[in-house]
Formats: structure tokens, sequence, C-alpha cells
């Protein structure tokens, strides 16, 4: 099947044309080179998740951007070739690192030895390294693995499964705290349904799973831990079954998962007429982050339920922090008077929002949104679209949507873009990935129609796309990259700036002392080649160079 130039390969492609305002019929042009998309991989699994979006891109500032996906070449029923890849953008060589230039299909490195799926990325603060999960095994019984890298970017994993102590879990999304420890979420299997807790603490010593949640639910687990602190919080939403009274769950610890509080049930925010015969009903597609002043929020979807119908139009995004006054507000409201086609499986016009921050404080959000026209796409469902808003208030306020992804039309109808996921920490840019599904459906999962190489996109959008926030001089066009920093002599001393925490790397990456503003006696260190990686108090939030010393006698 002919597939048009940005999916072929990793080649780039400004797609500066396509940003379209939500609502609005003509595009809002933006300046060139806005969007840049590369094609860094494929799968033919179409199915990422039932619910929730783990993370699956990380952007680290002193590396590159980190990003992993579900992958298959397999066209058949049994998928044995499954199994977690990665992919490695670094900014030292201005390249992705595992790209084949001939068969997208062929790019990245497996992760995992074995059948596996339904993973989540993150990167270890201290020394830059991407740890990956998994679950593998039979859907009645299986094992969460995580799996670390050797070396920033390298793509040579050490595999840690959860055997014997967390068999029966599967799902696992992870988040590495600020000392290093992986910390999970998994959704039991059989008699254990639900979602649990544990921890891989030291390495490859998984912790018998603990139950957070009270009652029935899905795999809508999301578990992210604090850079700042040792707050760990972790969310879901009730089975999404009859989806007539699905409520928005989480809980807090604050001293790294040693210790839960009670389960929080938000009330759901007044819209869709609250009191009247409708009534908002929550979406397990949710989203959670630490802000920069070490306060969570949570984004989930809202619809309506009415005359005990729940509708798929219209559908609103909101953000939660319960430290914000008021604590919900509204990122988007996507509304079709006339649907041709239905949504895909499990999803609503709009729904499974992913979000991040910058060090300005600044929140962006993405999410995925179906096209109400049908174009005649052979799987029989509407076409998906990624989208995408910014606050400049700590969410209270969000712009008008702007859509990343080409609109579809009846030329071009294979396309559906789905599942999106947006890299922990913004910088200059925003980082997203998504799959470009060619035919709606869901083939793996025994849907409608027929299976395809879907391309895995990285879209690197720049931040001042969005109205009233702006970017370093570097990002501008024609900009000159600033020369690398040079290694720095230090004799006995090493002195921080006020407000710039640290961490003193050995020429391994491994985390050798603490670093705190003003004087840091560092005399007793051994003589040679150190790194001062900076701006880890925010576990990606301000994350600011990687700065090469020699200590001297």
């Amino acid at each position: 099947m002919k597939r048009n130039a940005f999916a072929l390969s990793a080649t780039r492609r400004s797609l500066s044309g396509y940003l379209t305002m939500l609502g609005l019929a003509l595009p809002l042009l933006v300046a060139a080179q806005a969007i840049q998309i590369d094609t860094i991989g494929g799968t033919t699994y179409d199915w990422v998740a039932n619910g929730t979006i783990p993370r699956m891109v990380f952007n680290d500032p002193a590396y590159g951007i980190h990003a992993t996906w579900m992958f298959s070449a397999d066209t058949g029923s049994s998928w044995p070739d499954r199994g977690m890849r990665y992919n490695f953008y670094d900014y030292s060589t201005g390249q992705w690192s595992f790209i084949d230039s001939v068969n997208y299909m062929a790019s990245g490195v497996g992760v995992f030895p074995l059948r596996s799926g339904y993973g989540a990325l993150d990167v270890n603060p201290a020394n830059g390294c991407a740890y990956i999960s998994c679950h593998y095994g039979t859907i009645d019984s299986l094992t969460p693995a995580v799996a670390r890298d050797a070396a920033p970017g390298a793509g040579i994993f050490v595999v840690c499964v959860g055997e014997p102590n967390a068999s029966g879990y599967g799902w696992p999304d992870i988040s590495i705290d600020r000392n290093g420890r992986v910390q999970a979420a998994c959704f039991g299997q059989g008699t254990s349904e639900g979602i649990y807790y544990t921890k891989v603490d030291p390495w490859c010593n998984w912790a018998v799973p603990v139950q957070v949640n009270a009652g029935p639910t899905m795999q809508d687990q999301c578990i992210v831990a604090s850079g700042q602190s040792d707050k760990v919080l972790i969310s879901w939403v009730d089975d999404p079954f009859p989806l007539l009274t699905d409520a928005l769950h989480y809980r807090l610890s604050t001293d790294g998962g040693a210790n839960w509080d009670s389960i929080v049930t938000p009330a759901p925010p007044q819209t869709f007429g609250s009191g009247s015969d409708s009534t908002p009903v929550f979406f397990y597609t949710s989203s959670a982050l630490w802000d920069n002043q070490d306060e969570f929020h949570l984004t989930v979807p809202v619809f309506p339920v009415v005359d005990n119908q729940g509708l798929i139009s219209p559908c609103e995004i909101w953000d939660y922090s319960p430290a914000r006054t008021p604590a919900w507000s509204r990122v988007t409201r996507a509304y079709a008077s006339k649907l041709d086609d239905p949504c895909e499986w499990y999803a609503r016009l709009a729904c499974r929002p992913s979000l991040s921050t910058d060090a300005d404080g600044n929140l962006f959000c993405v999410w995925e949104q179906f096209d109400s026209i049908s174009h005649g796409n052979p799987g029989g469902f509407l076409s998906g679209g990624i989208m995408a808003s910014a606050s400049t208030d700590n969410g209270l306020t969000w712009c008008a949507p702007i859509q990343l992804t080409p609109p579809i039309t009846s030329s071009d109808s294979m396309h559906s873009y789905r599942y999106p996921t947006i890299a922990r920490y913004v910088d200059d840019y925003v980082h997203v990935i998504c799959m470009d599904d060619l035919c709606t459906g869901i083939w793996s999962q025994g849907g409608p129609g027929f299976p395809t190489n879907n391309p895995y996109l990285y879209m690197k959008v720049r931040k001042d796309t969005f109205p009233n926030i702006g970017i370093s001089e570097q990002a501008l066009p024609g900009a000159k990259s600033p020369r690398p920093l040079g290694p720095t002599l230090v004799r006995g001393i090493v002195t921080l700036p006020p407000r710039s925490p640290a961490v003193l790397l050995d020429i391994s990456g491994r985390k050798v002392l603490n670093l705190r503003p003003g004087a840091n006696d560092v005399r007793a260190l051994a003589p040679g080649v150190y790194f001062i990686r900076t701006g880890l108090g925010t576990r990606g939030v301000g994350l600011g160079k990687t700065q090469k010393v020699v200590l001297t006698e």
C-alpha cells in the first residue's frame, strides 16, 4: 500500500499549514517549521491501551529524547513477536540512534527478550538512563517486568522480572522517584482484580503488591512520583461498564510509598447542566503530573449521561488540582451535532489526555479527538487527530485547541492518529509521540478492517505556537546552537549559584555526591573526570545541563 513520504521514512516534514483551531473551518497559520514530524518506528499491533496511556516519551535536555512503543510485525492473531521497542534522539549527534531509513518497521531496538507489551517509560534522574516496563505471560497469568538501559540512549537493556512476588499482575505503569526507585501501579488478574501498588527497591527486588482501590475498575491506573519530595500519587477511574457512574479516585503517599492516605473521590465538575437530567461522568483515560510547586494535577475526560444513556458527544477534558482555586478547570470541549460513524472502541469524542509542564510553570495538554465526518476509512470508525492546548496560569484557563496532526480528508482517509503521550519536560519544544493507524477498527483485538504497518510518529512542536508562551533565542529559526561547554578544572571546592541544587556523577554516570547551592567540599573524592548535572530538583522540570568537570589534587 502506497504511503505518503512522512510515514515512510524518518525524514522530517514541516506541518505549519496544518494547525487548526477547534471549531474553525480555516487553518490557523503559524510560523514556518512550527511542527516537525519524524517516523521513529512502526507496529501492526494497533491496540495501545484499554484506558489511560502511560508515559512513553521523555525529554532529557542533558542527553536526548527517549521513546518507546509496543511493536509487532505480525498480521495474524497470536502476535508472537509483540514487544516493547525503544528509540533515542541523541542531542549530541542531532539524530535518532536506531533508524532504518528503508523500512520504518525495522527502526528501534527490542527491550525485552520475550513476548511482552503494555509498558511505560521513565528516566532515572540520577544517571539519565531509560527504564521501560511491560507485562508478559498469558492473559490468565501475567507478570510485570522492568528493564533499565546500560547508559543514556545506549539501547542495551537489563531486564528484571516480577516473579515470584509480583506474579499475577499486569499493565504496569511506572515512575522513577528522586531516589532512583521504580514506583509501579499494576492491575491484578483473576481473584485479585483491582489496582495494586508495588516498587522495585533495591534493583530487581519487586515488593509484594498491595491493593490501593476498592471496587471494580479497568487497566486505567496512573502513577507519578514527585522529583522534589517523596510524594507518590496513584489515580484511577471506576469500571467503565455500564458507563453511568464512573468516579475518579486517587491516593497519595508522602513517604515514597511506605504508607498511603485514604482514597479521595473528587466530585465531578459542574458541567453539562448538572442538576438537571444530565449527569457528568468521568471517562477512564486520565493523566497525572506534579507541577513546579510540587502540587499534583489530574486531567480526565468528562461526558454526560442523559436518561441513563452515556453520550459520545459532547465530551470535555478537565484539569483537577486541589491546591488551586477553583480546583477544576476545563481544558477543552468537543462537540458534534452529528456523528457519521462511531468512535473507536473504549473512546469518546475527546479522550486520553496527557499532561506536561515547563520550567516557567506553563502547562501543556495533548489528547486524541475524533473527526465527526466519515471519510470512508474501511475500518468503519471515525478517524482521530492529536490536539493540544496550553495554560500560562497553572491551569486556571487554557488556550483554544490546536491540531498537531494533518486533517483527514476523503482523498487521504487511511489515517487515524491515536494514543498521544507528551514528554514530561517541555523546553523550547513540546515533544509528543503517537501512532498513525492506517485502518481504524482495532484489528489486533478482532475488530473490523485489516492489518497495516502503522508508523509511530514523534512530533516536535515549537512552544511559541501556543499564545503568550515564548522560546529562547537558540530555538528561533536560523539561530546557531551554543557550543558545548568544555571541561572545568576544580581544585577542592565546587561552587553552585543560589537555588541551583545538582548532583555530581562519576564518569560511568553513577551519582557520587549531592551538591547544594554555595560551596561544596569535594577534596575527599579521587581526582578525575566528573559531571555536574543541574536542575534535578523538579525531576525533569527545569533540567539545565550536564557540565564536565575535572577534579584536581
